[in-house]
């Protein structure tokens, strides 16, 4: 029998456009960060996540512009506006406008209640949901959608296209789950979580201001056909991840799980974060992980403005992995030895003598 779900291979994919691909998207990372200053780590979480098909939790003050961030990074990586579905939420926000009106013909002709899909969270490929956590009642039956990327109503089930989704609030996660703790299980679908506060660096005012007196809105667009295929490779089962990997990534979540200033991360969310090992390495263009590549976990750990959660992580992660990625390089010179050795034994004297020449020595 064929194996429903094969471990795919760098064979499967082509690796040469994928290259090409990180090449556009580290371009337009540039071009982005330009645009929209003090947002670096934010910026990257978001290409990160439409690599790994995860979703982005952006909060903070209001004003920052969040919602237009979000709207042209989802045209900068070329997405057509019919795959994007906006919506900000309120208290009377209704599952109509969601995932779409009743069918109204189908339930008197038929007796089945479906909703019509077109146009609505059910059909679009990226999502911007504003304010998101002002509808609580509607929160919950958003989760199949969001993490499991189908939609169940009875009859009316199905799968969705859904890629990414990105919300933004004004709203601290911490003072929401302090209010509501079933509010964790929603928020704990967001893979990455960023803060954003008002500029503070003159320099960053000065590009603000630039960027609006010149009228500058757009960056050059990644080729979006090819994006998908790069996030193809990143959500695919594949062997990108060497086992001797392993050990070094469960030392940094326990240590993680240790550390009381961090906010308490799931299984489900220590598991999602291979995925972000392996969109960095292909966002650098390579097809295995590697030890490098385990400085991106600061990208889920960190919230972008909590600098103090930043220097948290180069304090009591980073040097995990600089050990590791240390120790992986003194075992490669002790290797080079070993062949060094195997390769020449054949050929000296077991026992020199007086017949030895200065080239047999």
């Amino acid at each position: 029998m064929t194996n429903p779900n094969p471990l795919y291979s760098k064979a499967d994919f082509d690796m040469d456009a994928i290259i090409d691909t990180a090449k556009e998207l580290r371009e337009f990372e540039k071009e982005f960060r330009a645009l929209f200053p003090e947002r670096e780590h934010l910026i990257h979480q978001m290409i990160l996540a439409i690599l790994c098909k995860h979703h982005v939790l952006i909060y903070g003050k209001y004003g920052t512009a969040k919602s237009m961030l979000i709207k042209q990074f989802v045209e900068g990586i070329g997405a057509d506006r019919d795959k994007l579905f906006s919506i900000e939420l309120t208290r009377y926000t209704t599952e109509s406008d969601v995932f779409g009106p009743i069918d109204v013909p189908k339930l008197r002709e038929e007796g089945v209640q479906v909703r019509n899909p077109v146009g609505t969270m059910r059909a679009a490929h990226f999502v911007d949901v504003g304010e998101i956590f002002d509808a609580q009642g509607l929160l919950r039956s958003m989760l199949g959608t969001l993490n499991e990327r189908f939609y169940s109503r009875g009859a009316d089930s199905g799968a969705v296209p859904l890629h990414t989704a990105f919300a933004s609030t004004n709203v601290d996660p911490k003072e929401l789950i302090r209010r509501y703790p079933d509010s964790d299980a929603i928020i704990d679908r967001f893979l990455f979580h960023s803060k954003v506060n008002w500029l503070s660096d003159d320099a960053s005012f000065r590009k603000m201001f630039s960027n609006i007196l010149g009228g500058k809105t757009s960056v050059t667009p990644v080729d979006h056909d090819s994006l998908l295929e790069a996030a193809r490779l990143v959500s695919s089962p594949t062997d990108q991840i060497k086992p001797e990997l392993i050990d070094t990534y469960i030392e940094i979540v326990k240590t993680i799980r240790e550390i009381d200033e961090w906010k308490r991360f799931s299984d489900r969310a220590f598991a999602q974060w291979l995925v972000v090992l392996e969109a960095n390495a292909v966002l650098n263009g390579r097809y295995d992980v590697g030890l490098e590549d385990f400085y991106a976990l600061k990208y889920v750990v960190c919230n972008g403005a909590d600098h103090e959660q930043v220097e948290l992580f180069d304090d009591k992660i980073a040097p995990i992995i600089a050990q590791a990625i240390e120790n992986k390089q003194a075992m490669s010179i002790d290797d080079a030895v070993l062949l060094a050795i195997d390769a020449i034994e054949n050929d000296w004297p077991a026992t020199p003598d007086a017949n030895s020449t200065a080239s047999d020595l």
